[in-house]
């Protein structure tokens, strides 16, 4: 007999689970037998029970019974972080400096990639009538001093200004093509306003020939060219930081409550203090998780250990990703409260800690005091840049795949493998420095912890995780690649089904965006209809643990692991990083940041959020599965992160509640509808 993990379909059929499974009798598919009982968990619908494989396979058929099945652990599945690491990531082609920032910030409040900033050219208008304007100002390009009908050049967001004091003989309209007098030569999208007025103004969005001209006199006429903005920001240009730039957020995630579920965090360090110059104490709350075993029905030590350096059994990982999320520089949420629990069993001390966690983190949420200055229990936000896979394997362990229905026997050079592993949906994306071809990290799933994280977003937890660094579709049970599978060593691996918890039903899963100019998925990153959002996880620059333990995991420049010093304690170091682990702080941050001003939202609230205010304008190239490995891919959605304002940046108290979201997928307004306020004279 084995311990299997029962996952009951709903709480009210828990009870007659319990006493089917326990006392003599059973059903048609439970033994007729008193089952040994390994631990009932005192808030989960997951029972463990010590079964025969054949009992396994009949409890599976009970219609009250969604999984059975052993440990994640003795199945060969381990809870790992999901990021890469190769050495010299900085934004700019030189060492990384102290002073330099994650670009995610400025790219996702911006919603701009692009180095070139949006101009407002004021041009004064005059006449040599009847045959021309004259054009006093600047553009993109030239002065001009009474110059006859110039050819101006803008680009795109760029704003022009016509001051025409001649406007009664001489009005000036902004055409999309020349004509007589008739105003539908207008340009109309977006339309100029003002048109033949004193002022006419434009911002054009879309590049193209445009033109300026006097209705009254159609000789009296000028071009406009409006050039599309170039993409010269990113790794792989020679402008890779913009400087001096500013941006501006509306919420910092005050009275909000972030868990980091991750390697531990070093709360001293200058990132997590309550003010930005590193003064002020630290906004790291070292809980004690394990003050709440006994309520939930486990034995544990009493007091939940963190460590004191990053060296293993902790990491830098959960350090980097803390001061992403929430840090007071290179994070979002700088006012965030910031919390901190392992899913590892050697940072816990607990075996399978990261099926049995979720609990803690239920109780945590519905049992927290009720913050005086807001009356009600602070918003519980949470981030896992960490899931389940079954290791690595090199290519040539394969012996074939299932591709939509049909087996592909795997054989010949190691090119034609490659080839025929990527042509049939299974790319070996990760390359060792031996040029040997593995898979990275085969994506696994986890039955009971997919049930216990739904029942903490039923209970109003959110949810954020990161999709996985394995190169693969992340598709959904509808999905054509989602019961894909390779077999190795006769066991079949369904890769293509995503992992626990980025997988799971509501989860918000993120994929991780590159830093080059044409802003492609980074090549490792997960894809497909599972994916809800994208987010920079390339070259993103956080805070470390310490610069020791950072050193001997890879980080910092390739020839001698120098890391910069955070400039305001140099006893505290930075690092820049790739993975989706990367991208799911940004996420967790930006949904932190719209708590504070949306204290009630759900998890259906974060994600309707997050896909109304996307933009589309992710880069691809490639096809599927094909190295680079940049394709977005062919089913995943084109939604790259941005953070709107909520409120405007000045002349608001805060914090200041919006209402919500409504449901995308409903149709009418939004409710409660925005008021117009009549004037009465």
């Amino acid at each position: 007999m084995n311990e299997y993990i029962v996952t009951c379909r709903s709480y009210e059929d828990l009870e007659d689970l319990y006493d089917d499974m326990e006392t003599p009798g059973g059903s048609l598919y439970i033994p007729d037998r008193a089952v040994d009982l390994v631990h009932r968990r005192a808030i989960s619908r997951n029972t463990h029970y010590m079964l025969t494989e054949e009992e396994a396979e009949q409890v599976r058929n009970d219609p009250r019974v969604i999984g059975c099945e052993r440990p994640a652990i003795e199945r060969g599945l381990e809870p790992d972080y999901l990021w890469v690491q190769t050495g010299d990531f900085e934004k700019t082609t030189g060492a990384l400096q102290s002073d330099d920032k994650n670009w995610g910030l400025y790219r996702i409040d911006r919603g701009d990639y692009y180095d070139q900033t949006p101009t407002t050219y004021t041009l004064t208008v005059g006449a040599n009538s009847p045959d021309h304007f004259t054009i006093t100002g600047s553009d993109r390009l030239y002065s001009y001093s009474n110059n006859n009908d110039p050819l101006l050049t803008i680009s795109v967001y760029d704003t022009i200004v016509f001051n025409n004091p001649v406007s009664g003989a001489h009005p000036l309209e902004i055409r999309s093509s020349l004509g007589g007098s008739s105003t539908s030569f207008q340009v109309n999208n977006p339309p100029a306003s003002g048109q033949r007025t004193s002022t006419v103004t434009w911002t054009p969005t879309t590049a193209g020939s445009y033109y300026y001209q006097c209705p009254n006199h159609p000789n009296m006429n000028g071009g406009i060219v409006v050039n599309a903005r170039t993409k010269t920001w990113g790794s792989d240009s020679s402008t890779t930081e913009l400087s001096n730039k500013t941006i501006v957020t509306t919420a910092s995630g005050k009275n909000v409550d972030v868990v980091i579920v991750d390697g531990h965090i070093n709360p001293n360090h200058p990132e997590f203090a309550v003010n930005a110059d590193g003064t002020g104490g630290s906004r790291v709350n070292q809980f004690n998780w394990f003050q709440y075993s006994s309520a939930l029905g486990y034995t544990t030590s009493a007091t939940y250990t963190y460590s004191t350096s990053g060296y293993s059994p902790n990491t830098n990982h959960g350090t980097h990703v803390a001061g992403t999320a929430c840090g007071n520089t290179q994070g979002w949420a700088r006012d965030a409260n910031i919390y901190n629990m392992a899913f590892s069993d050697s940072l816990s001390g607990v075996s399978s800690w990261a099926e049995k966690l979720w609990d803690y983190l239920r109780h945590f949420h519905l049992n927290k005091p009720i913050n005086p200055a807001t009356g009600r229990r602070n918003p519980t936000i949470t981030n896992h840049s960490w899931g389940y896979n079954q290791g690595s394997t090199y290519m040539t362990n394969v012996s074939s795949v299932n591709y939509r229905g049909t087996t592909v026997t795997i054989t010949g050079t190691l090119a034609q493998i490659q080839t025929l592993l990527e042509s049939n949906g299974h790319p070996p994306g990760y390359v060792d420095d031996y040029g040997s071809r593995w898979f990275a990290r085969i994506p696994g799933r986890s039955t009971a912890v997919d049930a216990d994280l739904q029942d903490a977003i039923n209970d109003g937890v959110i949810v954020i995780a990161a999709a996985g660094n394995s190169y693969f579709n992340s598709d959904v049970p509808t999905g054509l690649d989602y019961n894909n599978y390779m077999t190795i060593s006769s066991n079949n691996y369904y890769a293509s089904r995503g992992m626990s918890p980025s997988a799971a039903d509501n989860v918000i899963a993120v994929g991780s965006l590159g830093s080059l100019q044409n802003e492609y998925k980074s090549n490792f990153s997960q894809w497909g209809a599972n994916i809800d959002i994208w987010a920079p996880g390339s070259d993103i620059i956080s805070a470390v643990y310490d610069s020791g333990s950072a050193a001997v995991e890879g980080y910092g420049d390739s020839s001698s692991n120098t890391l910069p010093t955070d400039p305001r304690n140099s006893s505290y170091y930075l690092a820049s990083i790739n993975g989706t682990s990367m991208a799911s702080p940004q996420v967790c941050g930006v949904i932190a940041c719209l708590a504070e001003q949306e204290p009630d939202m759900t998890q259906e609230d974060a994600r309707t959020h997050l896909i109304e205010n996307a933009a589309s304008n992710i880069g691809s190239t490639g096809s599927d599965n094909v190295e680079p490995y940049h394709a977005l891919g062919s089913t995943s959605f084109n939604r790259y992160l941005t953070m709107p304002k909520k409120r405007p940046a000045s002349g608001t108290l805060s914090p200041a509640v919006r209402h919500k979201n409504r449901n995308i997928d409903s149709s009418g307004v939004k409710f409660p509808r925005v008021r117009n306020n009549r004037v009465f004279k």
